[in-house]
């Protein structure tokens, strides 16, 4: 399944990983309404 109009997080996605990977602490939230997506975007960084 292919995510629609979702570079932008996930590019924050990932700039967050590679902080993380460096040493840096962050926490991330997803939030919002149920079936926007949260679960696919997780899964799809992952991948």
């Amino acid at each position: 399944m292919a995510l629609i109009e979702r570079d932008v997080f996930m590019e924050s996605l990932q700039k967050h990983f590679e902080n993380v990977a460096e040493g840096e602490g962050h926490c991330i939230f997803l939030y919002g309404e149920a079936g926007i997506g949260k679960t696919a975007l997780v899964k799809a960084f992952c991948r």
